[in-house]
């Protein structure tokens, strides 16, 4: 008897579909809700620590700029018209550092700028987007709002306005009354126990101050500063610390 030779070299045989079980599908749904339940908040908060040591840097370049530019004139920056009898500070609230860069970034127009020798004491970027001002200098007047539960925080923004990560300007402090200390920022802010914590607690020993109020755009917990003589600052983060 003659055996066909396909008989002898069968093909393969054709293999039984297999799919998920209901069952199974939702299960797998399931492990991946509770591993992205796990996952989002370690991320989230990796990308806000990112964010303060950020700012971290950024105000530590403030400070450098600052100092190198007092080194070189022998005052601190002062644009026209600014009281040297006492601190100067650029607050967060009017977005109003614009006028120190434009004399730290040599671009200053006025007539007799202060940064006469024009040298660069700080670089950096433009913000990516105009429109919602973010870890760079604005390019466009407006302002940011910040929410932190049921508050709400505006922020002014001017051309040329250091923003931080989260949209607001960094707050600048300097010693322009020449007293080698500068009144601590917070001491005016929160609880009555602060507000006269005397001259302890009231000054920093310091030429030069920067600092940002953070995600909530909140001056230490929620505005609350803490009881003298320690100051809680929060998620803020201050070049003194």
């Amino acid at each position: 008897m003659i055996t066909s030779f396909f008989a002898l070299f069968p093909g393969p045989k054709p293999s039984k579909a297999t799919a998920f079980t209901l069952l199974e599908l939702l299960v797998v749904i399931s492990i991946i809700a509770v591993l992205a339940g796990i996952l989002l908040p370690v991320t989230g908060s990796v990308m806000e620590n990112a964010r303060k040591t950020e700012a971290k840097s950024t105000e530590m370049q403030i400070l450098t700029a600052v100092k190198s530019f007092q080194t070189d004139y022998g005052v601190y920056p002062l644009p026209a018209g600014t009281n040297t009898a006492t601190d100067t500070t650029f607050d967060a609230e009017s977005g109003n550092n614009a006028a120190l860069f434009a004399i730290l970034r040599n671009t200053d127009t006025s007539a007799t700028p202060p940064n006469s020798r024009h040298t660069v004491y700080f670089e950096g970027k433009d913000v990516k987007n105009p429109d919602k001002p973010k870890s760079g200098f604005a390019t466009k007047a407006g302002s940011t709002t910040i929410k932190s539960g049921s508050s709400t925080k505006t922020f002014a923004t001017q051309i040329g306005t250091l923003v931080d990560p989260w949209g607001a300007g960094y707050s600048i402090r300097y010693d322009t009354g020449y007293t080698d200390a500068v009144v601590h920022p917070y001491s005016d802010a929160g609880t009555s126990a602060n507000d006269t914590a005397g001259a302890t607690t009231g000054i920093l020993r310091f030429g030069v101050i920067a600092y940002s109020y953070g995600k909530d755009g909140q001056a230490g917990n929620a505005g609350d500063t803490g009881t003298a003589p320690a100051y809680t600052y929060g998620d803020d983060v201050v070049s003194w610390q």
